[in-house]
């Protein structure tokens, strides 16, 4: 299994809800009661394996917060993701 579906199929993280964006392929997260949206896509388009992680606010302005090199087995990367993605949530409540 590759990372992203990983990160998908284990749904759910702090009420935040992991959505693959049918149009652009980018992985999304979006809170019923939080207008942000964090996009966290794996190795998202770029040549040295990084994971951006992004904040558009209510405005559609986008805010580059890290990003990360995943290391290791799928559990290990899919560890390492949701730390960073929780730590992420913990700023925007």
């Amino acid at each position: 299994m590759n990372i992203e579906k990983l990160i998908v199929s284990n749904g759910v993280v702090n009420e935040w809800n992991p959505n693959v964006c049918s149009m652009s392929g980018t992985l999304q997260w979006e809170h019923p009661e939080n207008e942000n949206i964090i996009y966290g896509t794996p190795d998202w388009e770029n040549e040295d394996g990084l994971t951006p992680f992004d904040v558009a606010d209510v405005n559609g302005d986008y805010n580059s917060i890290t990003a990360i090199k995943l290391y290791g087995t799928d559990d290990e990367q899919y560890n390492q993701y949701k730390k960073v993605l929780v730590q992420i949530i913990n700023t925007l409540i």
